[in-house]
């Protein structure tokens, strides 16, 4: 097994850790959250350079981030710091992109669907959001009480519905 792969499921196990601190221990929650985002981009940094890209890599890497994301949005969205129209967005996204995938694999036999980059994107915005709300005082920069934050979940969600229609024109595109 690669380096990358290494790291990303080394991530992918500090995701229950992450939300069991998000839920009990705030402080812990950043502590823990920094490495797991520094560590998405380290495993693909460390793939590319070593040139160690593998099938399983492609398919754990966004596989770590979406369980990442979504969990901490359903999580935020349960203590009420993060507004529920939000995780409906991410959710949606995510499942229209499953949906569009497994549509595209069954009548075209193909498996490798490249990332667009609407999609970069969109993760790298909702990783940030993460980050600026735990950095506030406990979530309340998603209650409105941070103009900056306030204005990045805009800014994550316009990114995310961006995505949405990018991935939906681009699969149309290449049924047609």
């Amino acid at each position: 097994m690669t380096l990358a792969n290494k790291i990303t499921i080394l991530r992918i196990i500090l995701i229950p850790l992450f939300i069991i601190a998000l839920l009990q221990k705030w402080n812990w929650a950043v502590l823990l959250y920094i490495p797991i985002m520094l560590s998405d981009c380290a495993d693909g940094l460390i793939a590319r350079v070593r040139k160690e890209q593998t099938q399983l890599g492609a398919f754990l890497d966004p596989m770590a981030d979406r369980l990442l994301l979504i969990f901490t949005f359903l999580t935020l969205s349960y203590r009420g710091m993060s507004p529920r129209w939000f995780l409906v967005l991410v959710l949606s996204r995510d499942f229209l992109v499953v949906i569009g995938w497994f549509l595209f694999f069954f009548i075209t036999n193909k498996k490798d669907v490249s990332p667009r980059v609407s999609g970069k994107i969109a993760v790298v915005m909702q990783m940030f959001l993460v980050l600026f709300v735990l950095a506030s005082p406990h979530g309340a920069a998603m209650a409105g009480t941070s103009h900056f934050v306030g204005y990045f979940l805009y800014a994550a969600a316009a990114a995310t519905a961006w995505s949405i229609l990018d991935y939906a024109f681009h699969g149309i595109k290449k049924f047609s």
